[in-house]
């Protein structure tokens, strides 16, 4: 299986607001006519889009996720050229860190979900 990966950052592939930066709406042409000419099995796409923080009304950034706006009509091609679209979530947005919650439980709670490779 060979992988082509097609990427701009803070780009959404099918995204009408993302278009309002010069540099996604040329990617986003490119990339759908890149895509195209390749005729692809399978495409794995980000299909939703996450936030940073809590709005007005307190929602979590969990709470606040959506569908890329215009996804399904720029995958539709893809689904009548035969390729199979995966439609994979956004990274979740955590008002936390990650890393630092990871690290703190895992020298003190033997039950952490992580489990660790210790040398």
């Amino acid at each position: 299986m060979k992988l082509d990966p097609v990427y701009e950052p803070g780009c959404r592939y099918g995204s009408d607001a993302d278009r309002a930066k010069e540099t996604c709406s040329d990617f986003q042409d490119a990339a759908q006519d890149y895509v195209a000419d390749l005729a692809p099995e399978m495409v794995l796409t980000t299909a939703s889009k996450t936030v940073s923080r809590p709005d007005a009304m307190l929602r979590s950034p969990g709470e606040q996720e959506i569908l890329v706006d215009n996804y399904a009509q720029m995958i539709q091609p893809l689904l009548d050229a035969g390729s199979r679209v995966i439609a994979m979530r956004d990274t979740p947005r955590y008002s936390y860190s990650i890393p630092e919650c990871v690290d703190s439980t895992r020298t003190t709670s033997p039950t952490a979900m992580v489990r660790w490779a210790m040398p």
